[in-house]
């Protein structure tokens, strides 16, 4: 797991491409995207990259960030340790998953 600095306007996820981490937005704002069309926005705390690994599939919306911030990369590997040992952890991504499924 990684936590990085990165300038607004880096894309940290897009939509069609595979999915290779889970994401932590640690500070700062970005902005979620599907089909080029804005739809949510997300703050400090929030999860995201969670719904392509849970389901195997492609990612389905694009996310960029709109203001420098601060990103925790959760790799797969670690992702799918995490769900299996940490009850909590899984529950928050499950929930998270299934609002936007």
């Amino acid at each position: 797991m990684t936590v990085e600095d990165v300038p607004a306007g880096t894309v940290l996820i897009r939509e069609g491409d595979q999915p290779h981490a889970f994401f932590v937005l640690v500070s700062g704002a970005a902005a979620v995207e599907r089909g080029g069309e804005p739809i949510g926005c997300l703050e400090p705390g929030a999860i995201f990259g969670e719904l392509a690994l849970v389901t195997y599939q492609r990612r389905t919306a694009t996310v960029t960030t709109t203001a420098p911030s601060q990103v925790l990369t959760v790799p797969e590997r670690t992702f799918r340790q995490m769900l299996e040992t940490d009850r909590s952890f899984s529950s928050r991504v499950f929930a998270a998953a299934a609002s936007r499924a």
